[in-house]
């Protein structure tokens, strides 16, 4: 046999119990509330924070609130 067989066979096998373990799970991402300024604090870009305050690009799509 082959490698790629016997991955398959091994993804086969479990198939059932994925699904069902998939099904159970929240489709969300949860972090407890101490972590998320942390989160949120390492996904967000500085520089967009500093033009999207200036009145000149607060309204362009590239900063995502305003009108357009």
């Amino acid at each position: 046999m082959s490698i790629k067989d016997d991955l398959m066979n091994a993804l086969k096998e479990n198939e059932e119990s994925r699904f069902n373990d998939r099904d159970s799970r929240p489709m969300v991402e949860v972090w407890p509330d101490d972590e998320f300024a942390l989160w949120v604090s390492r996904h967000t870009d500085g520089v967009r924070h500093i033009i999207c305050n200036t009145p000149e690009f607060m309204d362009t799509p590239f900063c995502g609130v305003g009108y357009h």
